[in-house]
């Protein structure tokens, strides 16, 4: 086994503060049926043993509420940096690069989250992916060298995505089947398309 530290939770009001998980087979972090907890300054890289696992830097299921994951660094995993669905979770200022082959940052089935000031580069699929995702706000994150999109929202509806710069992607924000989404006050500079609408 590789020598690291991988966390399963069920549980609430649990606190995980300057964890370091390096080089798991599977997820660095992992929370399932729990609420209320706090993700804050761990470093998670190298995660996953390949993209057929399914695995995340940090991980936080659709069966998680009210957790705040913020200032995590979040990179070279082997599938995605961080995954999150659930009931209003919070991502803060967390830098999640140069994971892949999939998404940086993938928020799927969830309502009412919240994704700021977060820097998300050089990951080699889309840098923040909405998928399944309602009443949910991206703001003020910094998107760039993404190999796919910066910002994709899927499937979703009544989320606002505003004042993010986007750089340096194929699509700076692209969206696909989705409806009544905001989208106001983004910078987007040196993509292949600035918004796509499919």
């Amino acid at each position: 086994l590789k020598p690291a530290i991988v966390i399963h939770v069920v549980t609430v009001n649990s606190t995980f503060i300057n964890n370091t998980a390096i080089a798991n087979n599977w997820s660095g972090i992992y929370l399932h049926n729990s609420s209320g907890n706090t993700v804050s300054g761990n470093n998670v890289s190298a995660n996953g043993e390949s993209a057929a696992n399914d695995a995340a830097g940090i991980w936080i299921t659709d069966s998680v509420s009210s957790t705040m994951i913020i200032n995590n660094n979040a990179s070279f995993n082997i599938d995605r940096g961080i995954v999150v669905g659930g009931f209003n979770q919070t991502l803060n200022n967390n830098t999640v690069n140069s994971n892949g082959p999939w998404d940086g940052l993938l928020v799927v089935s969830a309502t009412n989250a919240t994704i700021t000031n977060n820097t998300v580069d050089s990951n080699n699929w889309n840098g923040i992916d909405l998928d399944n995702c309602n009443f949910s706000t991206v703001t003020n994150n910094s998107v760039s060298s993404n190999s796919m999109g910066g910002i994709r929202i899927s499937s979703s509806s009544g989320n606002t995505i505003s004042g993010n710069t986007i750089t340096n992607s194929s699509n700076a924000i692209y969206i696909y089947s989705a409806s009544s989404n905001t989208i106001t006050g983004n910078i987007a500079t040196n993509n292949s398309c600035g918004i796509y609408l499919y």
